[in-house]
């Protein structure tokens, strides 16, 4: 159920999010997900709303970026890492809507929160390359990452990082990755779980201007400045709120 007293929250983290993504190339999904995992809104609806507005913030990013992304995709490394997630994203999305009211989900939520805030505040870098069955395994834990919580991210991050000599040279390749993992996911939500209504349509039609207004913002601002200052408040805020969900939810 998607509550209507939500809705302006809603769109205030989908432009959050896709400023960020814009930014950085990753983290739409944890960012909303995050900030609506402090109120009583369907998670699973509201993941499906985020999974029909990824392709627009996918494509829109790879618009951007068009020029640099000609040489910047890695199609081996993308398939290598889009058979694990082939994989692991079922696992995710049933572990999502079997589980997304009750306590487990929150507590696995907040600990996948505060890793992926961990994981982008230290920016762990990993100099010497991984070997490919390790891109299959990232895929897998990606995979169920982004069917569960909407942010597969970090794992396959972490995995392409060290096949590039500069991260921004990742972001292409990312972007593809991310955009397969949503369409697999888009079919599991459709023959697997809760499908899809008037209402998720509507709602992602009324996000979809603020995701490609605010993600072309991210991307300006990317392009001219480095402010460091803005996405470590954003991504402590994820910790934050990864802890909440554990206290909160966490029985002891």
């Amino acid at each position: 159920m998607l509550e209507s007293q939500f809705f302006v929250l809603f769109a205030v983290l989908v432009m959050l999010g896709s400023f960020v993504h814009g930014f950085t190339g990753l983290g739409f999904g944890i960012i909303v997900i995050a900030g609506l995992s402090f109120t009583t809104l369907n998670l699973e609806r509201a993941a499906t709303v985020l999974n029909i507005l990824l392709p627009v913030l996918f494509f829109a990013v790879i618009y951007f970026n068009k020029d640099s992304f000609r040489i910047g995709i890695n199609w081996k490394l993308a398939a290598l890492i889009m058979l694990g997630t082939f994989a692991g994203v079922p696992l995710g999305y049933l572990f999502l809507y079997s589980y997304g009211n009750l306590p487990i989900f929150h507590v696995t939520l907040g600990v996948v929160l505060v890793i992926f805030s961990t994981h982008y505040l230290l920016r762990p870098r990993i100099r010497s390359r991984l070997p490919l069955p390790v891109g299959c395994a990232a895929g897998v834990f990606g995979g169920f990452f982004a069917g569960a919580f909407t942010a597969g991210g970090p794992p396959v991050a972490l995995f392409l990082y060290t096949h590039f000599k500069n991260p921004h040279e990742a972001k292409g390749t990312l972007q593809l990755i991310f955009l397969g993992t949503t369409w697999w996911r888009l079919m599991n939500i459709h023959y697997l779980g809760g499908g899809f209504n008037r209402v998720v349509f509507l709602w992602a039609a009324a996000f979809a201007p603020l995701v490609l207004l605010f993600s072309f913002i991210g991307n300006v601002a990317a392009r001219r400045l480095s402010p460091k200052a803005f996405t470590r408040v954003v991504y402590g805020f994820i910790g934050a709120a990864g802890i909440v969900n554990i206290v909160r939810y966490l029985d002891f």
